[in-house]
């Protein structure tokens, strides 16, 4: 009897409907087609009349929910960056934008990837590393700027401090130079214009994944 039971469970499953969640595990086509290079500088009234209406508007940031994505524009007349929040459905190839040899999807990408193929010639900050309390999750960055041949565009990685890779290697580099430097000199952001660390920073988060990335 236990064995019918379970032959008919797993019937019942197999013919169950496929959920929201499963049905939208594909990509996005509009965020592809969003975050390319010609829409880096794109009139702001042909990204609302195709992608938009924006959700919110404060001052010159528009917040947007392109298939479900959070999608952080801030513009005049035209485009002057585009933020997005990564994830599986929510992604797009950063190749493009950096010249890359191979692709590169955001929600793949690792600190160490996209250096491997950009250079690692960028710059990591942080918005709070030490004390930051619990209004909000902090986030380390990597800012790059691309050659001449990409129109120098910016291209800002990020990755909120919440999982346990991102947080040890935020700890470690935090850890480092509080014992160099101090702790004012930590509390008070004193790294984020200094590069002697972004080396260090570089080997902590080489193989921590994104969850962010801003193009101006």
């Amino acid at each position: 009897m236990k064995v019918l039971t379970k032959a008919i469970l797993a019937m019942l499953l197999a013919f169950m409907p496929i959920t929201t969640a499963q049905a939208n595990a594909t990509p996005s086509e509009k965020i592809a087609k969003l975050f390319t290079p010609a829409m880096l500088r794109a009139d702001i009234a042909f990204i609302d009349r195709n992608f938009g209406p924006p959700v919110s508007i404060f001052g010159d940031e528009r917040q947007y929910d392109v298939d479900g994505c959070d999608v952080v524009i801030s513009a005049e007349k035209s485009v002057i960056s585009m933020e997005l929040a990564v994830s599986p459905t929510c992604t797009f190839d950063l190749a493009p934008f950096v010249l890359a040899e191979r692709p590169l999807p955001v929600h793949e990408l690792t600190f160490g990837g996209f250096e491997a193929e950009a250079g690692d010639s960028g710059e990591y900050k942080a918005d709070c590393l030490l004390s930051c309390g619990n209004a909000y999750d902090p986030s380390v960055y990597l800012d790059y700027e691309g050659p001449r041949a990409t129109d120098f565009i910016k291209v800002r990685l990020g990755v909120k401090l919440v999982d346990d890779p991102a947080i040890q290697a935020a700890q470690a580099w935090s850890d480092i130079m509080v014992k160099e430097q101090g702790e004012a000199w930590v509390m008070d952001l004193k790294f984020n214009d200094d590069s002697r660390y972004d080396e260090i920073a570089r080997k902590l988060f080489r193989n921590v994944k994104i969850s962010t990335v801003r193009l101006q």
